[in-house]
Parts: C-alpha cells; structure tokens; sequence
C-alpha cells in the first residue's frame, strides 16, 4: 500500500524535527547546538509563515537564552512569542510564555512580578486542564517561596506537584521537584531529608542525561555538606558543578559555586582567597543582573573585609570602610527584596561593622 506525504505538512514536520533535536541538545548541555536549532527552525516558521512555530521558536530561544544569564535578550524573544500566541489564542503557549518571563523576574529579584506571571500560567493550565503544566506552576512558585525565605509555602507547593508528576511518572518534573525540596530542608537544617532529596533528583538526571540539572543537583548537594561542616567534601560537590557549568557555559551557576566556595574560605579563616573568589562572583552577579542572588555575595563580602581587619589588618581603616558599604548594600537589596532572613544577615554585620567604626 502507498503511502504519500502531504506538501503542505512538510514545513511543519521540518520545523517539528528541529524543535525535538533542539530538545534533546538541550537536556545533555549542547547550548551552542540548541541555539543553531532553533534559529533554523525560526527562519523556516517565518519564511513558510507559521505563525504558531514562530512563536513557539521564539518562546524556546527566550528559555535557551535564561538559561545562559542573557536576560535582556530572553525578555526580548519571550515578549514576542507572547504576541503571537495572544493573537492566535494558543493558551497552552500563553502559560508557557508566564512560566518562562516569571522565571527571569525572579531571577533578578522582583518576586512580586515573578508570583503575578507564575500565577497568570497557573489560571490558564486549570482552565484548559493540564495537569503536567499545573504541576510545573506549583514548583515555579514554590520556588519563587523559597527564595522569599517562606519555606513552608514553598513546601506545601513542591509536595503537591511531586504527587501530580509520581502520579503521571514524569520522571523530568520529579526531578527537579526533588531538588527544590532538598533546597527547603536545607534551608530548615534537615540535612538527612534534603541529601535524601538531591540524591533521587540526580539519580534520575543522570538517567535522563541532563547535564545541566546534574550540575544543579552538586552545587544543592554542597550546600548540604556545608550545612554539616564537611567542607572539603561541599568544595568538592562545588567543583564537579563547576567543571559542568564551565563546559555548559552557565555563568550564573559558575557564579553561585564560587560564592559557597568563598563561603567556606571565610569560615576556615583564608581571608584573602575568600575577598578574592567573592569579589569575582560578585562581578558575574552584577554583569548578569542576578538580583536575587546579590545579597548572598555582599554579605559575605563584608564579613571577610571585617574579619581580615579585626585579624589581620586593625590599622586598615579601609577595610571596615569597605565592608560597611558591601554590608549595606546587602541590606539595601535584601529590604527591597524583602527577604527576613538576607535582612537579618546583613543588619547583624553591619552592626558589629558599626560598633568597631564608633570606637574609632
């Protein structure tokens, strides 16, 4: 029996293809590769004018583009896929276009933008019952939670879309799923829950293959190490993170990294190497406008300047005067983030800051 293709489709199923090798490329890091992918498959949408592959090409650049910390330009592509879903009223796409924008607010500390649009891709997916989609807002806004310091909500949001993907055995939502719930015990001091969490989310990337949430997956895992004083083993968790995302090319993770692994130098008194890897993460941080993720640098960034002039250096005034500003930019951010615990933090450094300034 003979079977003939339809002409008509041919575009499309051309565009298709590219769409899932771009997806498969980007779950085993090949981000270069991605990006080639769907930029083939925008000028085809755009020569055959596909509006609906368009946007969708513009939607998966503007993600691509996130993920590598290139803000100004995945707001741009995310934007324009937005218009063309709302014209043509694709709701699935409409969500999906939230979810992602949500994710760059956040990213760069407007939590307040981030919650609206997270919500607005959660409205849409219980109107048209996606069950998957509904399990992906309830992660993306508990997360939004934890980075708030509002640990039980996000919790309450992770078990439930844990239940919804165990439920469907999507492997790829529990996954990540898992590593934000490591992410909250940890914040909580439940080292044995969260390492229990961050082991089955990387046991079921590296069965994916994802590279990118294999190298998430180490840097959480530190930060549970950390938490239980094993610091050459969380340095150790730190740097397989890194050696992942230098070949990925994610300067907002390699940034991260080198924030704990400064941490840790802070704690073990090497002051210098601390001021030293904080201060370059914190210049990634401000390249990326990571805004989210500045106190964190700040802070420590203080607290190393302090303590290298309270051990080292009491005649270097210098030293206190540059960490007062660290702490109170710290403080300045965490307030305008409204994050409890970045604002307690940065109050108590400044504090000793301000006592050894008085007696001056």
């Amino acid at each position: 029996m003979k079977t003939y293709l339809d002409k008509k489709k041919l575009p499309s199923i051309v565009m298709d293809i590219y769409a899932k090798k771009g997806n498969i490329l980007l779950l085993t890091g090949r981000y270069e590769e991605v990006e080639n992918c769907l930029n083939v498959m925008l000028r085809l949408a755009k020569t055959f004018s596909d509006i609906r592959n368009e946007g969708i090409a513009y939607n998966r650049l503007g993600w691509l583009l996130y993920l590598k910390a290139s803000y100004k330009q995945s707001m741009k592509y995310l934007k324009s896929s937005f218009s063309i879903f709302k014209t043509i009223r694709d709701p699935e796409n409409v969500a999906k276009y939230w979810e992602n924008i949500g994710s760059v607010h956040r990213i760069q500390g407007r939590y307040s933008e981030a919650l609206r649009c997270q919500r607005n891709a959660q409205q849409l997916r219980k109107k048209i019952g996606d069950d998957i989609g509904i399990a992906n807002s309830l992660v993306t806004i508990g997360h939004t939670f934890w980075l708030m310091g509002r640990n039980d909500e996000a919790l309450e949001y992770f078990l439930k879309a844990l239940a919804i993907y165990r439920k469907f055995g999507y492997i790829n939502g529990e996954s990540v799923c898992q590593n934000n719930l490591g992410l909250v015990y940890t914040e909580l001091e439940f080292y044995n829950r969260a390492e229990r969490s961050h082991e089955k989310a990387l046991k079921l990337r590296r069965k994916m293959g994802d590279r990118g949430g294999i190298a998430s997956s180490y840097l959480n895992l530190g930060l549970v190490l950390f938490g239980r004083k094993k610091y050459n083993e969380a340095i150790n968790s730190w740097n397989k993170a890194l050696k992942i995302c230098e070949k990925l090319g994610t300067r907002d993770m390699i940034a991260m990294c080198k924030t704990n692994i400064g941490g840790v130098y802070l704690i073990q008194k090497d002051y210098d190497k601390a001021i030293t890897i904080l201060t370059e993460s914190l210049k990634t941080k401000l390249e990326l406008s990571l805004g989210a993720y500045l106190p964190s640098s700040y802070s420590k960034l203080a607290l190393a300047l302090f303590e290298k002039f309270k051990n080292e250096c009491k005649k270097k005034k210098s030293y206190l005067i540059k960490a007062k500003e660290y702490a109170e930019e710290s403080l300045k951010i965490s307030t305008k983030l409204g994050h409890t615990i970045k604002i307690k933090e940065a109050e108590e450094i400044l504090s000793k800051i301000n006592k050894k300034l008085s007696k001056k």
